[in-house]
C-alpha cells in the first residue's frame, strides 16, 4: 500500500511493470485510473478517433481474449467500451470494429455521452449496446478534401466509395435501418436521441443504473452474460 496523490491506493508492481514503469515516482494518476479500468475490463474511446487513441483498445481486447482462452464463452466476464467521441479517421475505426468482431470474449459498447460519425459504427459493432438516457448519436457520409492530381484524387474518392459500402454493410446488418432509408437519410447530419436509437435498434438497452453495465469483478464472481448471445 502507498500513499498516492494525497489516497491510499493498492497497487500491483507487477501490472506497473507491464506498463512500463520502471518504479513509483513515474505513475501518473491517468496510469492509476488506466490500471483500475483494465482490471474492471472498462475501456474508453474518448475525443477523436486515431491510430494512437485505438491502439490500447486493440491491444487490451486481444489481452482479455487470450486470459479467457480455456473460459467457455457463456462464462466469460464482458469486456465494456464507454463511448464519448466526435469520431476520426475511418480506417482506424474499422480496425476496432474487427477486433470486435474478432473476439469471442462478448464486447458491449455504452454511449456516456455521443458517438458521432465513426463513433458511430464502432458503437453499433458491441454485442450488447447501452446507452445513458440524454446520449446522442450521429450518422452521417464521411468528407474528402485536399490539393493533389485529378487521378490521385479519384483514387482517393474510389478508396473513401469503398470505405463506405463497408459502412453501409455495417449497419444495414447491425441495426433497423435499410440501404433505402441509409441513402435517404445520409447525406444531411442525421442525429438521433435515444428513443430513436432504440427504435432504430441501435441500442438495446438504456442505462438507468451503473450497475446495468458495470460490475466488482472477482475470482469468484462472475457476470451472467448469456443475454449477449441471443
Amino acid at each position: 500500500m502507498r500513499k498516492l496523490f494525497s489516497k491510499d491506493v493498492d497497487i500491483d508492481f507487477d501490472d506497473l511493470d507491464d506498463l512500463g514503469l520502471a518504479d513509483e515516482t513515474s505513475i501518473t494518476l491517468d496510469d492509476l485510473l488506466y490500471l483500475r479500468n483494465v482490471k474492471n475490463r472498462e475501456l474508453w474511446l474518448v475525443g477523436e478517433i486515431t491510430d494512437w487513441s485505438i491502439h490500447r483498445i486493440i491491444s487490451d481486447i486481444r489481452e482479455y481474449n487470450r486470459q479467457d482462452y480455456l473460459t467457455p464463452i457463456p462464462e466469460r466476464i464482458p469486456i465494456k467500451l464507454f463511448i464519448n467521441s466526435n469520431g476520426g479517421a475511418a480506417v482506424a475505426g474499422l480496425s476496432v470494429i474487427d477486433v470486435i468482431n474478432a473476439s469471442k470474449t462478448p464486447v458491449w459498447t455504452i454511449n456516456i455521452s455521443k458517438a458521432y460519425s465513426m463513433a458511430f459504427q464502432i458503437m453499433i459493432s458491441g454485442h450488447k449496446r447501452f446507452a445513458f438516457k440524454n446520449s446522442s448519436f450521429l450518422l452521417h457520409d464521411g468528407s474528402e478534401g485536399g490539393y493533389d492530381s485529378s487521378s490521385k484524387f479519384r483514387d482517393r474518392l474510389k478508396f473513401n466509395d469503398d470505405l463506405e459500402k463497408i459502412m453501409i454493410d455495417n449497419i444495414v446488418s447491425r441495426t433497423k435501418i435499410s440501404e433505402k432509408e441509409y441513402e435517404r437519410n445520409v447525406r444531411r447530419e442525421w442525429y438521433m436521441l435515444v428513443p430513436e436509437a432504440l427504435e432504430l435498434g441501435i441500442v438495446d438497452q438504456v442505462v438507468n443504473s451503473f450497475d446495468d453495465v458495470c460490475t466488482k469483478i472477482t475470482e469468484v464472481q462472475k457476470f451472467d452474460i448469456s443475454k449477449a448471445f441471443k
